[in-house]
């Protein structure tokens, strides 16, 4: 038995969401379970590359505020402050790495 689109009438064969002539779309029980898994699997590979940028992106920021951190500890250097200066390096050169760590595996 052909599908019709109940918008434009022209016949689809139930392998896509929507009518491939007007765009309308597809009533949910004319589509057939084959395209329903592959849409779930669709649905779940964007929810996959989202939490991936997510964490390159969470990796970056490290990353920079590591580098910053780093910075200003160079400007602290000559400071009457010394023991600021280790512990912004050893917190900076941590956070880069962990952010480095983030983006090269996200």
């Amino acid at each position: 038995m052909a599908l019709i689109c109940q918008k434009c009438g022209c016949e689809i064969d139930g392998k896509s969401p929507i009518c491939m002539n007007c765009g309308a779309t597809i009533p949910d029980e004319q589509i057939s379970q084959e395209t329903k898994e592959r849409l779930k699997a669709g649905e779940h590979d964007t929810h996959i590359a989202s939490n991936a940028s997510s964490t390159r992106a969470l990796g970056a920021t490290l990353i920079i505020l590591g580098i910053l951190a780093d910075v200003i500890s160079m400007f602290m250097i000559f400071s009457s402050d010394f023991e600021s200066f280790g512990v912004i390096t050893i917190g900076g050169t941590i956070c880069f790495l962990i952010g480095l760590l983030l983006f090269s595996n996200g």
